[in-house]
């Protein structure tokens, strides 16, 4: 094997395996989210899950929506970084035609009509849909509990309302990247 087929090969088994290890990471914030709602729900009915409260601290569940931003945020950074991986390894199955000198080309899984076809289908709406249960639905649902009964004053009801939106903002933009991520291959199938 040539200098630049070695290379080549490098170059695609590093952003490989950086893909795989982003793609587990920003699964485990979603994952995470799950376990801090449900610990919070916990504390605020006074459970013992993981932690354990000796009386209910329902003033907890003013922190779903603060703990969701950080780790919504965190989520779409990876997914970016997936995005930007993604659209890299795509564009391999092109370099390996010219340095081969070969007629046609070989498409990786970034670059397959397969993966066009998932994209176009259930598979990205299915996530968003698990994403705003996740990061938006759950989180509201546990901070309006904690407006039962709690005196909060306007600013804390306004801080909620703004990071409710920004989250549904992330949530939204990281869906409407992902379908542009497969504009930017010309993949064609």
């Amino acid at each position: 094997m040539d200098d630049k087929m070695a290379y080549f090969v490098e170059c695609s088994r590093t952003a490989r395996e950086e893909l795989l290890f982003r793609v587990k990471h920003r699964d485990s914030w979603l994952r995470l989210q799950l376990y801090v709602q449900t610990i919070l729900w916990a504390l605020a009915n006074g459970i013992k899950f993981v932690v354990e409260s000796p009386v209910p601290i329902p003033s907890v569940l003013t922190f779903a929506l603060p703990i969701s931003f950080v780790l919504v945020c965190l989520y779409y950074v990876e997914d970016g970084l997936i995005s930007k991986l993604s659209i890299y390894l795509g564009t391999l199955s092109e370099l390996e035609k010219k340095i081969s000198n070969r007629e046609y080309q070989i498409q990786c899984w970034d670059n397959s009509c397969q993966l066009k076809a998932a994209t176009k289908g259930f598979v990205l709406k299915f996530r968003v849909l698990a994403q705003i249960g996740g990061f938006i639905i759950l989180p509201s649902y546990l901070a309006m509990m904690s407006l039962d009964g709690l005196e909060l004053n306007n600013w804390q009801i306004y801080f909620q309302s703004i990071l409710f939106l920004l989250i549904c903002c992330f949530v939204v933009k990281g869906f409407y990247d992902r379908k542009g991520s497969e504009k930017s291959l010309e993949i064609k199938c």
